[in-house]
C-alpha cells in the first residue's frame, strides 16, 4: 500500500540498540507531536534481550535462531501483541532489529502499557540540506608514490552508494556508471507511487523542487564529460532514493534511511562498495549521538569496510552538527569556500572529522543539464569520492585505515570556534596509505612451488599373527599395551 496520505510510522529496536534521541515520555508529549494529525512517526525500543553475540536461541522443533531470525521473532512478537495484521502497513527491517508502522494515540497508549516496550521516540524527518573544487583537494589522474610507482586516482573498480533524492541515471555526466539502485519512501514518493522499488530506474529523482539534489551530489563523486569531472571519474554509483514528499517539502525519515543502508549492506560485496554518501540531516547535536538507531547499521557497514560519510548541516552553528553526522562511526563533513576559508553556513563542533570544498560547485542536474550549488551537501561527496580513489589505489586498505588516511592530510582550524579538523587532500592520504598499508603481492604463490612431503608415521607392526592355526598376539613394542597371548 502506498502511503499517499500524511501517514506516520513506528520503528522498533530491541535492546541491541541503545535508546534514541527525542524520547516521548508522556501522552501529552505525543499529542503535541500529533499536532492535529491522526498518526505520528515514532521509534520504539523493546525490552527484549537478544542472545549474546555469537550465540543462538532455540525455536520450536529444536532449531537454532541466528541474529536475523531473532530480529524477525522480535518483530512478530510485538506485531502479535499490538494486533497488527495488515502486512502492507508494516516495514520489517532485516539487519537492524526494527520495524516501521503508522500508529495512533490509542496505539501509543498501548505501547506505553506494554512490558515489551522500553521507550518511545520521534522518527525524525531529515530535509535536503566541479572544476576548481577538484583541484583544491589535490585530485589528479595519477599520483607518484615515494617508491616511484604511479597510482591511478580515478576510483576504478569501486562503487559509492548515494542515499539522497534519487539520481538521473541517464545523465551523460555518468556515462552509464549508475549501475544499481532502489527507492524507500514511507509516503509513497517512489516513481510508481510505491513505498519500495528496486533497480536503477527505481532511484530516478522525484519531479518536484529539490529533487535535483541527488544527481548533483552523485556528479561530484563520479561525473565525467571530458571537460570536467568529479573526484573519482571511473567509480560507479549506487543510487538510493530515500526521500518522501509530505505535501510541503522533501525529506527523509530515519526508517527509510535505515532501509537504504540495509540495502547497501546486503549488496556491499556484489558492487565492491567503498562508502555511503548521505548529504542530509537535521537538528543540532553538540556531542556524539551514538544512541541513534542508525548507528547500528552504520557499524554493520564498517564490518564490511564501508565508510558512511555525512554532511554536518548548513545552520552556521559552531557548537553542533545535524543528525546523523553526529554518530561517531560516521564521518562528519564541513564545508569550505573556494579560497580555503570556512563556509559561514557550515556546522561545526569539537568532533567534526573533516572539511572539504562545498561552495559554488558546478555539477549535474536532471535533464542532461548542469547547475551550481553550495552547502555541506556538496562538500560530503568530495570526501566520498576521495574514499573511492583511495580504495581503488589500495584495495587491501580497511575502512579504518582509509578514515585515518583522510584525516592525515592537511590540518584546518575553524576561526569561529578554534576547532581543528582535517582538510581533504588526496595526495597526503595516498602517501599515508603507502606508508601504513602492507600491499598483498598477488605475484607470490600461495603455496610452495616444491612442497615438502609430510613425513608419515611408520606403520605399526602387526600385533596379531596366526601360526599353524593358533592366533598369537605380541606383548612387546607397540603391542605392549595388550600384554597377553590368545590361544
Amino acid at each position: 500500500m502506498a502511503f499517499k496520505k500524511r501517514l506516520t510510522g513506528l520503528a522498533v529496536l530491541t535492546a541491541l540498540c541503545q535508546p534514541v534521541l527525542a524520547q516521548i515520555q508522556s501522552e501529552q508529549a505525543f499529542s503535541r507531536l500529533l499536532d492535529g494529525d491522526s498518526e505520528k512517526r515514532v521509534i520504539v525500543t523493546l525490552n527484549v534481550k537478544a542472545p549474546p553475540k555469537g550465540t543462538s536461541e532455540r525455536i520450536g522443533g529444536g532449531q537454532w535462531l541466528n541474529l536475523n531470525q531473532y530480529i524477525k521473532a522480535a518483530q512478530k512478537k510485538l506485531a502479535t501483541e499490538m494486533g497488527w495484521r495488515n502486512l502492507n502497513d508494516v516495514v520489517n527491517f532485516e539487519q537492524v532489529p526494527a520495524m516501521a508502522k503508522s500508529i495512533s494515540l490509542n496505539e501509543f497508549r498501548k505501547l506505553q502499557e506494554s512490558g515489551t516496550v522500553a521507550s518511545i521516540h520521534e522518527d525524525k524527518f531529515h530535509r535536503l540540506s566541479l572544476d576548481t573544487s577538484i583541484r583544491s583537494i589535490g585530485s589528479a589522474s595519477s599520483i607518484i608514490l615515494d617508491s616511484g610507482e604511479s597510482v591511478d586516482t580515478k576510483g576504478e573498480g569501486v562503487s559509492i552508494a548515494v542515499l539522497d533524492s534519487g539520481v538521473d541515471y541517464q545523465h551523460p555526466f555518468f556515462q552509464g556508471r549508475v549501475i544499481a539502485g532502489a527507492c524507500y519512501s514511507a509516503y509513497g514518493s517512489c516513481d510508481s507511487g510505491a513505498v519500495f522499488e528496486e533497480g536503477v530506474s527505481a532511484a530516478r529523482p522525484c519531479p518536484v523542487y529539490g529533487c535535483d539534489h541527488g544527481t548533483h551530489v552523485a556528479g561530484i563523486i563520479a561525473g565525467n564529460n571530458g571537460q570536467m569531472h568529479g573526484v573519482a571519474p571511473k567509480a560507479e554509483i549506487l543510487a538510493l532514493n530515500v526521500f518522501s514528499n509530505d505535501g510541503v517539502q522533501m525529506g527523509a525519515f530515519d526508517s527509510d534511511i535505515i532501509q537504504g543502508l540495509e540495502w547497501v549492506y546486503q549488496h556491499a560485496e556484489t558492487y565492491n562498495v567503498a562508502a555511503v554518501n548521505m548529504s542530509l540531516g537535521g537538528g543540532l547535536q553538540g556531542e556524539h549521538c551514538d544512541d541513534s538507531p542508525t548507528k547500528y547499521i552504520i557499524d554493520k557497514l564498517l564490518e564490511k569496510d564501508v565508510l558512511t560519510v555525512v554532511a554536518s548541516g548548513n545552520d552556521g552553528a559552531t557548537d553542533g552538527v545535524g543528525t546523523p553526522s553526529c554518530i561517531s562511526s560516521a564521518m562528519s563533513v564541513g564545508s569550505m569556500e573556494k579560497d580555503g576559508s570556512i563556509a559561514s553556513y557550515s556546522n561545526s563542533y569539537g568532533q567534526l572529522d573533516i572539511v572539504a570544498p562545498g561552495s559554488d560547485i558546478n555539477s549535474s542536474v536532471p535533464g542532461g543539464k548542469y547547475g551550481v550549488k553550495s552547502g555541506t551537501s556538496m562538500a560530503t561527496p568530495h570526501v566520498a569520492g576521495a574514499v573511492a580513489v583511495l580504495k581503488s589505489a589500495f584495495p587491501e586498505a580497511t575502512a579504518a585505515q582509509i578514515r585515518r588516511a583522510l584525516k592525515a592530510g592537511k590540518s584546518f582550524r575553524d576561526p569561529r570556534n578554534g576547532v581543528r579538523s582535517a582538510m581533504l587532500h588526496i595526495p597526503s592520504s595516498i602517501h599515508w596509505l603507502e606508508e601504513n598499508v602492507i600491499p598483498v603481492d598477488e605475484s607470490l604463490p600461495t603455496a610452495p612451488l616444491n612442497p615438502v612431503p609430510v613425513p608419515t608415521e611408520p606403520e605399526k607392526e602387526k600385533c596379531k599373527k596366526r601360526i599353524d592355526g593358533i592366533l598369537v598376539e605380541k606383548t612387546t613394542g607397540d603391542c605392549a599395551k595388550e600384554k597377553k597371548i590368545q590361544w
